[in-house]
């Protein structure tokens, strides 16, 4: 219920605040960011095992999933259309802190727990892995000879 709830508010506030003419532009991105999301819960909670979602098996499987395709892309969709030329790396401390927040509150709420050696810290660390992926991916696409938006792709008839 508390992953629905955040999942619910995810996709309110990209239906009120994302500017959606940008959505073409920041896809790429925002896939990546999903499969980087995959690929950690992958390794944290089902090859590691240092995360555990309470709960039962369909919890175990379909929690992560929700969240990784509603919470986690609009993190990074807002990440994105807000993004300042300057002080980058202060926004990208900012935005480790709400999501940091969030995963507290599920955490306080009693979705998962941590296992073995896990604990804030390497939270920390992680989620600034994230948004540094994010924003090199950015600065890459947007580096390119080529716009990713003009490719064959994304055009319509």
């Amino acid at each position: 219920m508390v992953i629905l709830a955040f999942s619910s508010l995810a996709i309110l506030s990209f239906a009120l605040f994302a500017n959606t003419k940008r959505v073409k532009e920041f896809l790429p991105v925002i896939m990546t960011g999903v499969f980087l999301r995959f690929l950690e819960h992958y390794i944290v909670v089902d090859w590691l095992r240092l995360w555990t979602v309470k709960g039962s098996h369909l919890m175990h499987l379909w929690l992560p999933i929700t969240t990784d395709l509603t919470v986690w892309p609009v993190a990074c969709y807002f990440y994105l259309q807000y993004l300042p030329r300057k002080r980058i790396l202060l926004y990208g401390a900012t935005w480790v802190g709400i999501m940091l927040t969030y995963l507290i509150c599920i955490h306080m709420l009693g979705v998962f727990d941590f296992r073995d050696n896990w604990n804030w810290g390497i939270t920390i660390i992680v989620l600034c892995a994230y948004f540094s992926l994010i924003n090199v991916t950015w600065k890459w696409l947007q580096n390119r000879d080529h716009n990713v938006i003009d490719s064959a792709i994304f055009k319509t008839k």
